[in-house]
């Protein structure tokens, strides 16, 4: 019965679907879609903080943008299991296993899957009434920004030098 009442509380909130309910297949599909606007958020925020990157709205929309919609799927999916976390853990396997192919999409759900865990308490009560979505988004979205500011240098130390850079390195070396 607990996975019914998931599949209604996601699929009316923002996770929605045109059917009567979001299995699993369709919450990973879902999901996906809206991991990708959250990874661009947390590029554009990384990018506009670093200054490499014209504004064209403040930095902090990005945040703010991510914090509404992870709090809507995080509260969703704690309500829909009436707080108890082996409903939480099952069904976010569920959810997961259906992106396993997807790379970082996999590894964004697993990790979308262990805060909301994380921050759950034992007691199905508190866990209902007193859940806080809120922190747990944030320790989300502090983990996508490094996430993409650490590939971001990766790229950058990967990319070739330009010319005049280069020959700089040359002189400085002979």
């Amino acid at each position: 019965m607990w996975r019914a009442e998931m599949a209604a509380a996601l699929s009316t909130g923002f996770l929605s679907s045109n059917s009567a309910s979001l299995e699993p297949q369709q919450a990973a599909h879902s999901l996906s879609l809206v991991e990708e606007e959250w990874r661009q958020e947390a590029l554009y925020f990384s990018s506009c903080s670093a200054g490499t990157i014209p504004q064209d709205r403040p930095c902090g929309e990005a945040s703010t943008a991510f914090g509404k919609s992870c709090d809507t799927i995080v509260s969703a999916v704690v309500k829909a299991s009436s707080g108890q976390r082996d409903n939480v853990d099952e069904y976010m396997r569920d959810v997961c296993r259906e992106l396993e192919k997807q790379d970082w999409r996999h590894s964004q759900c697993l990790s979308l899957s262990s805060q909301i865990l994380a921050g759950m308490k034992e007691d199905d009560y508190l866990n209902r009434e007193h859940f806080d979505a809120e922190a747990v988004c944030f320790k989300l979205w502090s983990d996508m920004v490094k996430e993409v500011e650490s590939t971001q240098a990766s790229q950058a130390q990967s990319e070739p030098l330009p010319i005049q850079q280069q020959q700089q390195q040359q002189q400085q070396q002979q």
